[in-house]
């Protein structure tokens, strides 16, 4: 799905979101995806040490 969002910077929460497109699914294995990601955004993550902490923080 490919869209436009706008968010609450502080809460991080979505106000809200427009679809543009929606993509067809690509079946892969999780690990390559998972790996895929991690080459795309994971620097995005090096300073966070607890990763349990923080994703507590966000869904709250």
């Amino acid at each position: 799905m490919i869209g436009k969002a706008e968010w609450n910077t502080e809460t991080w929460k979505i106000k809200e979101f427009q679809i543009e497109e929606i993509q067809g699914f690509l079946d892969q294995a999780p690990d390559r995806v998972l790996s895929s990601l991690r080459e795309q955004f994971g620097s995005h993550f090096d300073d966070i040490d607890d990763v349990d902490g923080f994703i507590y923080a966000l869904r709250k």
